[in-house]
């Protein structure tokens, strides 16, 4: 009699690059849809509408995730991406060269608050005092925490905030827009911000192009100090500057014959984008006026 191999309760390791793009990328769409449906649910419910088929929509998304294998899976294919991302290194030649590296003599150690943190990589850095954060974390010496519900220190502003290939998994534009504003919250005046993101992100979206991106980082109180680009990846540093109040940061007109010209081009098409308001609020609110 043949014996039965074991199932697998967790998935095997990651080990490719290509396998680890396609689980992120179809993790960030899966849960943009997710978000889209469980607010058209809550929608219909609050007018009284029939709910049947969005409630059939989002059964089929939640199979769909947990065939991917679900948060652990994704996390997996981050923390593979990140090891050739070398974010890590990046962090720690930008922080020397811009005077941040504290000498033998001094005592204080640069504050630095890592926002969705997969590896120890930061942590593990002897002149860095790191709160790494991560929705569900993987490593003991991280904290398992939502940023959007992470208390501010006013008193003990961090140095510098690492936002590594982050940005692009909050599942909708003003959640991005929120995240970006909240970080000046918690980041000191002339300290650094660090954000990486797939090059993808700002090449193929209809919605937003990399201009468009750092002038909306600028509006906010964040000038732009250096950036890079490898072939996947882009890296830009930031530092504060003031935080200009929400109601005097002005958003710049997007084109709007770019989002047929962009969607015509195939599927590799990506649907990032960073709001500072809800878009469809703006769409009616104009036609209302």
């Amino acid at each position: 009699r043949k014996r039965q191999r074991a199932v697998a309760v967790v998935p095997p390791p990651m080990k490719s690059r290509k396998k680890a793009r396609q689980v992120t990328s179809r993790f960030h769409r899966v849960q943009e849809q997710l978000h889209a449906a469980e607010a058209a649910l809550s929608a219909a419910k609050d007018a009284g509408q029939a709910t049947g088929d969005t409630e059939d929509k989002l059964r089929r998304l939640r199979a769909e995730l947990q065939q991917l294998g679900g948060r652990e899976a994704y996390q997996q294919a981050s923390r593979l991406q990140l090891q050739f991302c070398d974010s890590g290194r990046y962090v720690f030649q930008q922080l020397t060269s811009r005077g941040f590296r504290p000498s033998r003599r001094e005592k204080r150690r640069p504050r630095v608050l890592e926002i969705g943190a997969v590896t120890r990589t930061l942590l593990r850095c002897p002149w860095l005092d790191v709160l790494a954060i991560d929705l569900k974390a993987q490593e003991q010496d991280i904290r398992e925490v939502d940023f959007f519900q992470l208390e501010v220190d006013s008193e003990r502003p961090f140095d510098a905030v690492v936002c590594a290939m982050v940005l692009n998994c909050v599942p909708t534009a003003a959640g991005r827009g929120q995240m970006l504003l909240k970080i000046r919250e918690h980041l000191a005046i002339e300290g650094l911000l660090f954000v990486m993101l797939p090059k993808r992100c700002l090449s193929r979206s209809p919605h937003l192009t990399q201009p468009e991106f750092l002038a909306l980082c600028e509006a906010m109180g964040y000038a732009l100090l250096h950036q890079k680009a490898s072939p996947k990846i882009l890296y830009f540093v930031f530092s504060l500057r003031e935080r200009v109040p929400l109601p005097d940061i002005a958003e710049q007109r997007r084109n709007p014959r770019r989002k047929k010209s962009t969607t015509r081009k195939g599927a590799d098409v990506c649907n990032f984008d960073v709001r500072l308001s809800d878009p469809a609020l703006d769409d009616e609110q104009a036609r209302q006026g």
